[in-house]
């Protein structure tokens, strides 16, 4: 878990928070993963996540005071997207792909909202609440809300809570030494339908922040995930470029889903 200026954020396998070596979380090649962000500071966050240099959102995951969000895909509309799925940088990525400067790398960047001002009244005073409101309306998805583009926040059935049965800061595998390891990208996983509401913005301290974990693959632990289910398209790897079987749901040289949402 990397922690920095009340928050903390750290990558998670099979359920469970993945314990780094400095700046490095060591993944099985073919995993899926998830990002989770634990805001300890008394005001919400905004956080923007780039993984392999790409946005995971076009706009930022509000996470609310003394409370946690973990992200498990690729957000492009509130429907599905791709998990985040870890292989390896094979010689035919590398020929159709290229190599990126970010590669293996997740950054973080995060705000914290301005405090609240009060407005004093005569020997009494109050708290401005419409100062978190004015913001420019642009549609919802959700319905009954005014809202503005590009904030994310996560359902409640994707909330993280700690409890005294169920630690947070649980591993799942623990290093006395860096391990053997090598580079690798993440690419469309399997489908998943987690849900986000779109909300209002609001007025964010200048101060940004930023934390950058580095994924590596680690060659001499559990072998690739290789899951095939049906599929009606011959379809063609975005990843490495190989054309699969008809009936192909993951590519089956480097493991990227073969259906993107």
């Amino acid at each position: 878990m990397m922690y920095q200026s009340k928050l903390a954020i750290a990558i998670k396998n099979n359920g469970k928070v993945v314990k780094e070596v400095g700046e490095n979380v060591y993944l099985p090649f073919g995993t899926e993963y998830s990002i989770l962000v634990k805001n300890l500071n008394t005001k919400r966050a905004i956080v923007k996540i780039s993984i392999d240099g790409t946005p995971v959102s076009s706009g930022g995951f509000v996470v609310k005071a003394n409370d946690s969000i973990d992200i498990e895909r690729f957000v492009k509309d509130n429907s599905s997207g791709n998990r985040f799925k870890f292989i390896e940088m094979t010689d035919n990525i590398a020929q159709n792909r290229g190599h990126g400067i970010e590669d293996g790398l997740v950054r973080v960047e995060f705000q914290f909202e301005k405090d609240m001002p009060i407005i004093t009244w005569g020997d009494g005073h109050y708290s401005h609440d419409d100062y978190y409101r004015k913001t420019t309306s642009t549609g919802d998805w959700n319905g009954g809300n005014s809202i503005s583009k590009g904030i994310l926040r996560g359902g409640k059935d994707r909330r993280i809570t700690a409890s005294s049965s169920q630690p947070m800061y649980s591993s799942t595998t623990t290093y006395s030494t860096e391990p053997k390891s090598e580079a690798g990208i993440t690419v469309p996983g399997s489908i998943s339908d987690q849900k986000f509401t779109q909300v209002a913005s609001f007025p964010l301290e200048d101060k940004k922040h930023v934390m950058v974990l580095n994924i590596r693959g680690v060659t001499d632990a559990d072998e690739p995930v290789q899951t095939v289910t049906p599929s009606r398209q011959k379809p063609k790897c975005v990843t490495c470029g190989r054309l699969n079987k008809a009936n192909a749901r993951f590519c089956t040289d480097c493991g990227t889903s073969l259906i993107v949402v």
